[in-house]
């Protein structure tokens, strides 16, 4: 992609890529018996990370994003 292509895109943050930060997975807000409660799903997101045979993950994003994929290093995510 040359400047002309990705000229403004800036001030769109993850939305120009089809993403949305609504969503922590070692914090996941959840319905369970009609009260809402904060699990962790890390393991499933680590799970799908091997299932799709992945060797690596490309972070792109400001510091939750990072903050996430720091923890999920650290669980063996390269």
């Amino acid at each position: 992609m040359d400047l002309a292509a990705v000229r403004g895109i800036l001030p769109r943050g993850g939305t120009i890529l089809g993403t949305a930060n609504r969503g922590n997975p070692f914090a996941r807000k959840v319905i369970q018996a009609g009260r809402e409660v904060v699990i962790d799903v890390s393991d499933e997101i680590i799970q799908a990370i091997a299932a799709m045979h992945l060797d690596a993950v490309i972070v792109i994003g400001g510091d939750g994003t990072l903050r996430i994929a720091m923890e999920l290093f650290d669980k063996g995510v390269r």
